[in-house]
């Protein structure tokens, strides 16, 4: 109804005034997660979520919105539990010389990924924030890259042959092809 729009308006805004976030895009953020399913209450909570991830890592709700929800899609997280993806990004931001957005923007490449293969969210994000501190390469580059990892590693469980024909069981003979030992004469 018009009444439990001019409502939703209301709450938009004062969320949007709370949290330093113009109504549109409280608003915005809004139809975004309602797209995805979520209940009225989930919404607001999302939406404050986002927005507060948005604030945290410098990036725009619309960034802030796909990374949480690639988080909480790729492990399989309820509403509730997106505060707990911004705190570790946000405790992990404040730790390494990378930040919250490049990091969220990593996993968002990796989560469904990462989980299938048994790295739990937090293993991830560590792995995440060393290869970015080291390599300081693009969020882009650093999410694709561990993907691809994750990727071999589960091939490498599972005995799939390498572009050789070779099985990837035998990871130091594959590994020898190319130059790296991972033993020496004494073991």
């Amino acid at each position: 109804t018009k009444e439990a729009t001019q409502e939703l308006l209301e709450t938009y805004n004062q969320l949007g005034q709370e949290l330093g976030a113009d109504t549109l895009d409280v608003a915005e953020g809004a139809v975004d997660w309602l797209r995805q399913g979520y209940n009225q209450a989930d919404t607001t909570e999302l939406v404050k979520d986002s927005t507060i991830l948005s604030k945290l890592a410098l990036i725009d709700n619309a960034q802030a919105t796909e990374y949480l929800t690639s988080a909480l899609k790729g492990y399989k997280l309820e509403a509730q539990d997106a505060i707990g993806v911004i705190d570790q990004l946000v405790s992990i931001d404040l730790e390494a010389s990378t930040s919250a957005g490049d990091m969220a923007e990593a996993m968002s490449r990796t989560a469904n990924m990462a989980r299938t293969t048994g790295f739990e969210m937090n293993e991830l994000l560590g792995a995440i924030a060393t290869v970015s501190e080291v390599t300081q390469n693009s969020a882009s580059t650093v999410g694709n890259s561990m993907k691809t990892l994750l990727s071999r590693m589960s091939n490498v469980k599972a005995g799939v042959e390498d572009f050789d024909g070779e099985s990837l069981n035998d990871v130091e003979k594959t590994l020898n092809r190319v130059g790296i030992a991972l033993g020496d004469n004494q073991g």
